[in-house]
């Protein structure tokens, strides 16, 4: 199965958060190759802003946070153009009152028939009314 994972559901692969079993059992389907991860590229600067939140908060270190980085590089997903998701993502954004970034993961899962995984409540409860499928992870 196809899932197009958020910035929340990367974070807690590698750090410490509630609902951390649920995006690692994502993770694991995908090394087992039983499922594929998917994300717009916007991925990776919005982990990155999510680990420079936890060094300003000082509930990681930056060296930890680098190391984040670099562990992103092995389990990152299938990154897709935010360019391309852009137009859908506005659309989305307007009709369903998301901010753009959250109109391309949306995007992204409608474009590439996935479901969607988001720790993301308000993002879950939209993407629910125009997919067949969305993870909550809590």
């Amino acid at each position: 199965m196809r899932t197009v994972v958020d910035a929340s559901v990367a974070a807690k692969w590698y750090l410490p958060e509630p609902g951390g079993d649920a995006a690692d059992a994502l993770l694991a389907e995908a090394a087992a190759g039983t499922g594929a991860l998917l994300a717009p590229d916007l991925l990776v600067p919005e982990l990155a802003n999510v680990l420079w939140k936890k060094v300003r908060a000082g509930e990681c270190g930056a060296a930890d946070a680098g190391e984040v980085l670099d562990l992103l590089e092995d389990d990152c997903p299938t990154l897709l153009p935010s360019r391309e998701l852009a137009p859908r993502a506005l659309d989305l954004a307007l009709a369903l009152e998301l901010t753009v970034y959250d109109g391309l993961y949306l995007a992204a899962a409608i474009e590439s028939e996935a479901r969607l995984a988001t720790a993301d409540a308000a993002l879950a409860r939209a993407a629910g009314s125009v997919l067949a499928e969305v993870v909550r992870i809590a």
